[in-house]
């Protein structure tokens, strides 16, 4: 008897081991999923965080002061640059983003296969769960050059977010078999109007 127990630990763990789940979405008690857009940028990825904001024209704004100094033309000017097939949408919460996997080193940790975002009433935090799935024991990944760091634009719809201070949390996240690997960290904060 003591040999079948040892045999189905031994499964249980070379299982958890070698074997990765399937990918989903990651959802928090009490989270209401937002669907966000990501705006494509026709200029390329920028090389740095900017501080959120209700105000596209804030956005092209600080993206301009980077690259070309102050002043800050008008708006029209400036979304000749920057985004220009975007318009100024009313409760959206416009904010750069590194997606998922960009700062780790890991190349596992790289191979993000998806992101979510919630809004968590509780915590007035929005949080970007960006999640794969993996064994707890897995090679190396692919040799190569890393990717360049760059941030896209996210565009949050804040309809439903309370008027407020306001929290950007991203979790990274491994999914196993059995435990999960979560790393979370604020990314941002903004107030919402």
């Amino acid at each position: 008897m003591a040999t079948g127990a040892a045999s189905v630990l031994i499964t249980f763990l070379l299982t958890d081991a070698f074997l990765a789940p399937s990918a989903h979405d990651i959802h928090s008690s009490g989270g209401v999923s937002i669907r966000i857009q990501i705006a494509p940028s026709d200029t390329g990825g920028f090389a740095r965080s900017y501080k959120p904001s209700q105000s596209l024209a804030e956005i092209r704004c600080q993206v301009w002061r980077t690259y070309k100094g102050d002043p800050c033309p008008a708006d029209a000017s400036a979304a000749q640059l920057y985004w220009p097939h975007i318009t100024q949408s009313p409760k959206t919460l416009y904010m750069t983003w590194s997606p998922c996997g960009q700062y780790s080193n890991d190349p596992v940790a790289t191979a993000y296969l998806g992101f979510n975002v919630e809004y968590l009433d509780s915590k007035r935090t929005v949080i970007i769960h960006c999640y794969q799935a993996a064994p707890w024991i897995h090679g190396p990944g692919a040799p190569g050059a890393n990717a360049t760091l760059s941030f896209a634009l996210l565009l949050i719809p804040t309809e439903s977010i309370p008027a407020g201070r306001l929290s950007v949390v991203q979790d990274d996240r491994v999914e196993h078999l059995f435990g999960d690997q979560s790393a979370e960290y604020q990314i941002a904060t903004a107030t919402v109007s």
